[in-house]
């Protein structure tokens, strides 16, 4: 892989991804929302951490014909990483969903792989949907919105990959999730209010599910994958390594047989690790969230 589009480059998992391509000496056009001039200051961080690299160029979804810009013979796979996989509601769907159409006919038309990361909860609507049952009763929103992106991307003759996550963690996670609330939580030794919206019981590292993305990139097959940690109740394990206990916090539901196919890696990190990083990062840029 000599060149690859990362579609939501500063999104969690996103930035991760494209910290390791860099990191391969792989060209990456990164595409997102904002245009340069108006990034979030955290996402202004992100871009002073790469400097100037040859290796990145930038676009953004609010450019016309973003896609066309884009040299084909420059890229050799799509990277989708504009839907947090945790985020519990979607409420400008209608235009991540042109988005997501535009880059499956870009990959179409010019035969490019395209590799989507997607949630965990999508695995029980596929499952339910299989055995006939209707979606709105049985899976969260999350879930049912990943499961439609799903569907529609297999019913096109593309190259592609999904890699299917639970609750992902580690630098840079989303300030509406329970770990980093938690985390924040002590270092300003205040009783936050800390809603957990999470659903899966498991927990992975950030650059665990980068690496994972990075090699489904080379490859060819096109598959539904899902990564676990292996470990039995993870998500609450991390909850009572940051609080010391898990009252307060609804146990996720067991997740129920997999539709997809595991996909085998080797963490990174132990959780206790991993924690240890992403606490580190917040207290560095704990300016950052602290607003």
């Amino acid at each position: 892989m000599k060149g690859a589009a990362v579609v939501g480059v500063w999104s969690f998992v996103g930035y991760h991804l494209l910290l390791k391509l860099l990191d391969e000496e792989v060209d990456v056009v990164g595409i997102d929302q904002e245009p340069l001039s108006k990034l979030s200051r955290i996402n202004e961080e992100k871009l002073f951490l790469i400097g100037r690299n040859a290796y990145f160029s930038y676009y953004s979804l609010q450019e016309k014909n973003v896609f066309q810009q884009m040299q084909p013979d420059d890229i050799d796979t799509v990277f989708f990483c504009l839907y947090e996989p945790n985020q519990p509601s979607f409420p400008s769907e209608r235009e991540e969903e042109k988005t997501f159409k535009e880059v499956i006919r870009y990959c179409a038309h010019y035969k490019k792989r395209l590799v989507f990361l997607s949630s965990i909860e999508a695995s029980a609507v596929h499952l339910h949907t299989m055995k006939g049952k209707k979606e709105n009763h049985i899976s969260t929103e999350n879930g049912n919105f990943f499961y439609k992106r799903e569907a529609s991307l297999t019913h096109h003759q593309i190259s592609y990959a999904v890699l299917q996550v639970p609750v992902v963690y580690g630098p840079w996670q989303p300030s509406f999730m329970t770990y980093h609330q938690l985390i924040l939580s002590h270092i300003l030794n205040q009783d936050l209010n800390i809603e957990s919206n999470e659903t899966s019981e498991d927990s992975i590292y950030v650059s665990d599910v980068a690496q994972c993305l990075y090699e489904m990139g080379k490859q060819e097959t096109s598959e539904i994958y899902f990564i676990e940690s292996g470990q039995s109740e993870q998500w609450k394990k991390g909850i009572e390594l940051l609080k010391g206990e898990t009252e307060g916090f609804l146990t996720p539901k067991p997740s129920e047989k997999h539709t997809a196919l595991r996909y085998a890696y080797r963490p990174q990190f132990t959780l206790k690790e991993g924690l240890i990083e992403q606490e580190a990062h917040i207290k560095k840029y704990q300016h950052l969230y602290n607003t």
